[in-house]
């Protein structure tokens, strides 16, 4: 067994809060401190987040790729708590900044968390360097919806596998779907149960916060509003829902790329006072627990650990049919098929009258299905066992 390099380099979108990926990293992120490891960041995109200061505290490095209109090539991110969006990767920069990283970073091990341009750029730079360990971690299945689609997973993701020598996935369907016949280890998404339980005196405050009244009903989600979440038809499925509970909010936790266009939908729609975007938040147990319902039809999903997060709290969840049946941890979970009518989608949710009793009960099913991060398999072990 060789010596293990404990240096690490993470190549992501952003560190967001909300973001799944984000989560997963972060649940480990201790555990590979404590053990001796320097992790540093790339991320795609210049976007703020409380965690970028604790990464910073913790002595990482947390690069951004040059972003496009800007001469300045930004190697440290600004700490922001406000994960306010700006700009996007630079085509032209952003394969000698990505290699000075590597080159210089000496590491041992570069853990890829992204698909696509910038995945296979850190997977061709990360070969050059001869980094021993090159992993390329499949998040989500690979989802093929139309001939774009197709020609970017035969030319990015083929590519990425052939320089990688590691493989890492979510779930079984992601991990086949990404690698095929090549042997891939899981690491279940795994959740804090700490941060994500029933809590009634958060549930009245944050409703309070937000002019909630008691009596209304508080459907949400927590995600980017981007294409593989779905969220037009999120909006189209709470719309229909609206027109029969007349005391129905929508909470809608945060950002994306579609975020823009989305809040636009919503006016049009004159749904401004049911629908609340209340962006990313780090009070995820007052956030759940203010729901009495989750909805997210999502196009497809590796793994879903906010459909983890909200049992853990109690909250009935509605996922689309393509959700990998693993969430599937207690009786609040209902799919409902992505064929079925935003109509449809609201007739099953409102028909739902079932007593699910005591919210505060779902934290320790989550911890007995093993989907809390204590006592799960972990990325520390895994990189232990392939020194």
């Amino acid at each position: 067994m060789m010596t293990l390099n404990k240096k690490i380099l993470f190549v992501i979108g952003n560190v967001r809060v909300s973001n799944g990926v984000t989560s997963v990293i972060m649940n480990h992120y201790g555990k590979l401190l404590k053990a001796g490891y320097q992790v540093d960041f790339c991320a795609l995109y210049n976007w703020g987040s409380p965690y970028i200061k604790t990464i910073l505290e913790n002595g990482g490095n947390y690069y951004v790729l040059p972003q496009e209109n800007r001469k300045d090539e930004v190697e440290v991110c600004g700490i922001r708590v406000e994960e306010e969006r700006s700009g996007a990767p630079d085509k032209k920069r952003a394969y000698s900044f990505m290699e000075k990283v590597i080159k210089q970073g000496n590491y041992g091990i570069v853990h890829i968390h992204i698909i696509g341009r910038y995945a296979l750029m850190a997977s061709q730079i990360a070969k050059k360097y001869s980094v021993p360990i090159r992993i390329l971690h499949s998040h989500n299945p690979v989802h093929i919806h139309n001939l774009h689609s197709l020609l970017f997973a035969l030319y990015y993701n083929t590519q990425c596998v052939h320089n990688c020598n590691r493989y890492l996935a979510c779930s079984s369907l992601a991990g086949k779907s990404m690698f095929g016949r090549r042997k891939f280890s899981i690491i279940r998404n795994t959740i804090d149960t700490n941060c994500v339980y029933y809590i009634e005196e958060d549930r009245t405050k944050l409703r309070k916060e937000f002019s909630i009244s008691s009596d209304s009903f508080v459907y949400g989600t927590v995600c980017r509003q981007t294409y593989q979440k779905n969220p037009y038809f999120t909006i189209d499925v709470f719309e229909q829902i609206a027109k029969n509970k007349e005391n129905a909010k929508f909470v809608w936790v945060g950002t994306g790329e579609l975020e823009t266009e989305i809040k636009q939908y919503v006016k049009e729609k004159n749904l401004d006072s049911k629908i609340l975007f209340i962006g990313n938040r780090e009070d995820m147990a007052g956030i759940y627990s203010m729901m009495d319902g989750f909805i997210l039809p999502s196009r497809y999903e590796g793994l879903g650990i906010v459909f983890v997060e909200a049992q853990a709290c109690g909250v009935p969840v509605y996922a689309s049919d393509v959700v990998p049946k693993d969430i599937e941890l207690t009786r609040l979970v209902h799919y409902i098929s992505l064929k079925n009518t935003a109509l449809e989608w609201a007739k099953t949710i409102l028909s739902d009258h079932t007593n699910y009793g005591d919210r505060s009960q779902y934290k320790q099913m989550i911890i007995d299905a093993k989907y809390d991060r204590t006592n799960n398999n972990d990325l520390l072990e895994y990189y232990e066992s392939i020194s």
